[in-house]
């Protein structure tokens, strides 16, 4: 199922995490799709942990391009909180093209 939101482009921290905790229980996973500042600002306050390569070349930061892949150990997307996450995979257009 694809659904846009409009609302994405310019929205804040708190309208994405909004998104995120309304998202349909029926789906298991779903894909984001937007602009920083507020992007990372998202990432940086639901990651707790995770894969130490992938925390690396995430640092903090959501390069152009990037795909952050966060878990969250929960069967509804309301219950996710901030600092809840783990990071299992990040990858940058640079990182792609490197394991070509």
């Amino acid at each position: 199922e694809r659904r846009e939101e409009p609302s994405i482009y310019e929205a804040t921290t708190a309208t994405l995490f909004e998104i995120v905790q309304q998202l349909p229980n029926r789906h298991q996973s779903a894909i984001l799709v937007g602009h920083n500042p507020s992007f990372e600002e998202l990432a940086n306050g639901l990651i707790a942990g995770g894969d130490n390569a992938a925390l690396s070349r995430f640092g903090g930061s959501m390069q152009t391009g990037a795909l952050a892949v966060i878990d969250f150990p929960v069967d509804r997307w309301n219950k996710i909180v901030g600092g809840s996450g783990t990071l299992a995979h990040f990858i940058t257009p640079a990182f792609a093209e490197a394991e070509k």
